[in-house]
C-alpha cells in the first residue's frame, strides 16, 4: 500500500496469525510459491515430468548396467574390471604405474601381508639409498633368508669410487644407563650341524679379509694396507673400566691356536707399542726354521729393558743345550757358565768363584758382585762388615704421616699358650774366642684364646754364678688375660740392685722386700751374760727374751740384714756374738730354750777398739715368717768393760709380698 501525504511510504505487510488463501486456482504454470527461512513468500521455477534419458560414457575397465522399476525409478550399476587395466596380474604382486594411465603387477615385488619379497636389483643411481625407520623393539629390522644359495653371495656390495667413505658403517649412540651385555655391534654366528662325511674336509672362515694392491705405484708414493684396526677407549675413567682390543677363545680342537700370523721373513709378527711414545715398542719376529727374535726398542734412549716377571720357574729348555749372549756361548751343554770375552760380562769369573750362599749385588755399571759378607743359606740371613760401627740396618719410612716403620716377628700357626713369638739375641766372643750370648729380648704367648689374648715380654742378660754363666731376666712384663693389667718384674735375685735416676711415683701399694732401720741403743755393764737388744726404742737391754722391750711380732716374712754396734769403752780382748732368735705363735717363749736360734755372727775386739763399729752381717735368705716373734741378743766371751753406752742400729728386711692380708684373723701357727 502507498500512503499519499507529505511522504510516501512503502509498507511491508506482516500477519501475526494464520493466513489462508481460499479458492486458489490450479495452474499448469512452471512456477510455484514457496516460503524461505524468514517466512517470506517467493516464486520458484519447477521442472515437471520424468528424466527420460541420460548419456553415460565409460572408459577401459568400467561396465554399466541399468533398469527401470515399476514405480518409475531409474537404477544403474557401474563395474570396475581391473583385468583390463593391470598388466601381468597375479596374487600378492605390487602395482606400479606404467605412466600411461595403466598399471603393472610386478612379479619380482610381492607382499603377502606379512613378508615383502624383492627379486632382482634396486637401481639407486639417482636416489640417496634405502632408509628403514623401524619402531620395532623385539623383531629383526632387516632379515635376509637365502637357504637355497650355494655359490653366490647373500649380500654383495660394489663401490669402486669410495675415498673417505665406508662399504658398511655400523654406528650406535648408547644412552642407556641400565645393566646390559650386547652380543656385539657386528655378530657372526655359525653353527655346523651337518656330519662331515668320510674323507671329506670342511673348512670355514668366520671373517675373511683380503686386501691386495695390484697397481704399479709411483716410486714416491706411500701406500698402506691395514687388515683390521681396533680402537677401544674411555674418555672418563670414573667407575671400574676395562678395555680389550681383541678377545680370542679357541677350545675343543685337537690343535687350538689363538692367533696365527704369517709375515714376510724380516718383518714383525707382533708389535706392542708404548702409549706414551710409539717409537718405544716390543716386537716378536719369526723367520725361517721358526727362528724367533724378541726385541725391545727405545727410539730416544737405551731404557727398553726386558723383564721376565714369572710367578713360578723360568725354564730355559734348549735342544742344543747351549745358551748364548750375543755370539758367545754363555752356558755349555753341561750347564756350566762360560767366561765370555765381552767387557760387560767379564765379572762372571767372580760369580763362578764366589762361595756358597753369597748374594749378588748390582755394581751400578752393568756388573755384579758376589758378596762374601751378605749370605743366606735358606734359614739364616747374615750381614757382615769389617768397618767400625757397621753394618747398620736402616728401616726407613718416608711417608708424610704419623705412622712408624715396622719390624714384625710373625708366627703363622694357630696360637698356643707359652708359644715364643720372636727373639732378638746379642751375641759376642769371650776371651777364648767362644761365641756367647750376652743379652736377649723375647716375646711369648701367655693366653691365646680369642678376645682374651695376653702376651709376655722379657729382657734378659747373662749373669755369672762364679762358675757358670746363664740368662737372667732383669725386666719382665706379663699381660693379664682377664684383669686388664700388666705385671712387671724388675731385677733377678735378692742381692740385685735397682736404681731409679729420679723420682719414683707409686700410685698403689708397694710390695716386695724393703729395708727398715731400728735404733737399738742401750746402756749396760755387759759382763759375759747374753742380753737382748731393745727393738722398740727403749735404752735398756733385757736379760730375758720374752720382754716386750726386745721382742716384736713380724707382720710378714723377712730377715735380719745386719746389726751395727759401736761401744764407747772396751777393756780386755775377746769376741762379741750377735744372734737372731724366732718363735712361732701359740708359745709364750718365757724360756729361751723354746726359741729357735736362726743365725749368729761373731767379731773379735780389743781394749783399743773404743768407738769402733762392729758390723754383724747375716746371710740367711729368711729368718722369720709372718706371725713369728723376733729377738736379737749380744754376748761377750769376756767382760768387755764397766757400765758403758752401746750404740746399736739394726736393719731388718721385710718381704711385703707375704704381708698378712686385709682380713682380720686369729693365727695359732705361721700361715
Amino acid at each position: 500500500m502507498k500512503w499519499i501525504g507529505q511522504h510516501i511510504w512503502d509498507f511491508i505487510s506482516r500477519f501475526r496469525s494464520d493466513v489462508y488463501l481460499e479458492n486458489v486456482t490450479e495452474s499448469a504454470q512452471d512456477h510455484v510459491v514457496g516460503i524461505d527461512a524468514n517466512g517470506k513468500l517467493y516464486k520458484q521455477d519447477v521442472s515437471t515430468g520424468d528424466i527420460t534419458g541420460v548419456d553415460i560414457t565409460v572408459g577401459t575397465g568400467l561396465d554399466i548396467s541399468q533398469s527401470n522399476t515399476t514405480s518409475g525409478d531409474y537404477t544403474s550399476t557401474i563395474d570396475l574390471d581391473l583385468t583390463e587395466v593391470i598388466a601381468s596380474d597375479g596374487a600378492n604382486r605390487v602395482l606400479t604405474s606404467d605412466g600411461d594411465g595403466t598399471l603393472t603387477a610386478e612379479s619380482s615385488i610381492t607382499f603377502n601381508g606379512t613378508s615383502f619379497a624383492l627379486i632382482g636389483d634396486i637401481d639407486m643411481t639417482t636416489a640417496t639409498g634405502i632408509v628403514i625407520a623401524s619402531t620395532s623393539t623385539t623383531v629383526d629390522v632387516f632379515d635376509i633368508t637365502a637357504n637355497s644359495l650355494t655359490t653366490g653371495d647373500a649380500i654383495e656390495i660394489t663401490a669402486n669410487s669410495i675415498t673417505t667413505g665406508s662399504f658398511m658403517n655400523l654406528s650406535q649412540t648408547d644412552t642407556s644407563t641400565a645393566s646390559a651385555t650386547q652380543a656385539g655391534l657386528l655378530k657372526t654366528s655359525y653353527v655346523k650341524s651337518g656330519v662331515t662325511g668320510d674323507g671329506n674336509t670342511k673348512s670355514v672362515i668366520g671373517s675373511h679379509i683380503t686386501m691386495v694392491d695390484v697397481a704399479t705405484n709411483h716410486a714416491n708414493a706411500t701406500n698402506e694396507l691395514t687388515g683390521l684396526n681396533v680402537t677401544t677407549a674411555f674418555t672418563n675413567s670414573a667407575g671400574t673400566t676395562k678395555t680389550e682390543g681383541i678377545n680370542i677363545v679357541t677350545t675343543g680342537g685337537d690343535t687350538n691356536t689363538g692367533l696365527t700370523t704369517k709375515v714376510t721373513d724380516g718383518g714383525t709378527d707382533i708389535k706392542c707399542m708404548s702409549s706414551a711414545d710409539t717409537g718405544d715398542y716390543f716386537s716378536i719376529s719369526t723367520t725361517t726354521h721358526g727362528a724367533t727374535t724378541l726385541a725391545t726398542v727405545d727410539d730416544d734412549n737405551t731404557a727398553a729393558h726386558l723383564t721376565l716377571n714369572a710367578n713360578g720357574d723360568i725354564i730355559l729348555d734348549s735342544d742344543s743345550g747351549v745358551i748364548k749372549t750375543g755370539s758367545t756361548t754363555f752356558v755349555n751343554n753341561s750347564g756350566v757358565i762360560q767366561v765370555a770375552s765381552q767387557p760387560n760380562i767379564t765379572t762372571l769369573a767372580g760369580f763362578v768363584t764366589g762361595s756358597a750362599n753369597q748374594l749378588l749385588t748390582d755394581d751400578g755399571d752393568g756388573t755384579i758382585t758376589s758378596e762374601s759378607n751378605l749370605t743366606w743359606d735358606g734359614d739364616d740371613f747374615t750381614i757382615r762388615s769389617a768397618v767400625s760401627a757397621k753394618p747398620k740396618l736402616i728401616i726407613e719410612n718416608a711417608t708424610l704421616d704419623s705412622k712408624p716403620s715396622n719390624l714384625s716377628f710373625f708366627k703363622s700357626r694357630d696360637g698356643t699358650n707359652n708359644d715364643f713369638i720372636g727373639k732378638i739375641t746379642f751375641d759376642g766372643k769371650d776371651h777364648l774366642g767362644n761365641t756367647q750370648q750376652y743379652a736377649l729380648i723375647q716375646a711369648q704367648v701367655v693366653e691365646s684364646n680369642n678376645t682374651d689374648e695376653a702376651g709376655l715380654m722379657e729382657l734378659k742378660v747373662n749373669a755369672s754364678t762364679g762358675t757358670a754363666s746363664g740368662e737372667r731376666t732383669f725386666l719382665k712384663g706379663t699381660g693379664s688375660a682377664s684383669d686388664n693389667d700388666v705385671d712387671v718384674d724388675i731385677g733377678f735375685g735378692s742381692t740385685s740392685m735397682t736404681t731409679v735416676a729420679g723420682d719414683l711415683t707409686i700410685t698403689g701399694s708397694t710390695t716386695g722386700k724393703q729395708y727398715q732401720v731400728f735404733p737399738t741403743n742401750f746402756v749396760d755393764d755387759l759382763n759375759t751374760s747374753e742380753v737382748f737388744l731393745p727393738l722398740h726404742g727403749t735404752t735398756f737391754e733385757q736379760s730375758t727374751v720374752y720382754q716386750d722391750d726386745v721382742a716384736i711380732v713380724a707382720p710378714c716374712d723377712g730377715r735380719v740384714v745386719s746389726v751395727a754396734i759401736s761401744p764407747m769403752s772396751l777393756t780386755g780382748s775377746g769376741n762379741l756374738t750377735v744372734k737372731v732368735y724366732t718363735i712361732g705363735p701359740n708359745n709364750s717363749g718365757t724360756s729361751l730354750a723354746s726359741w729357735t736360734e736362726e743365725e749368729s755372727e761373731t767379731l773379735a775386739f780389743t781394749s783399743s777398739d773404743d768407738n769402733h763399729v762392729f758390723h754383724f752381717a747375716f746371710s740367711n735368705a729368711k729368718h722369720f715368717e709372718s706371725t713369728e716373734k723376733i729377738a736379737l741378743s749380744i754376748q761377750g766371751s769376756v767382760d768387755p768393760g764397766s757400765n758403758s753406752f752401746w750404740y746399736a742400729t739394726t736393719v731388718i728386711e721385710w718381704d711385703y709380698s707375704t704381708l698378712l692380708g686385709g682380713t682380720s684373723a686369729e693365727y695359732d701357727a705361721a700361715p
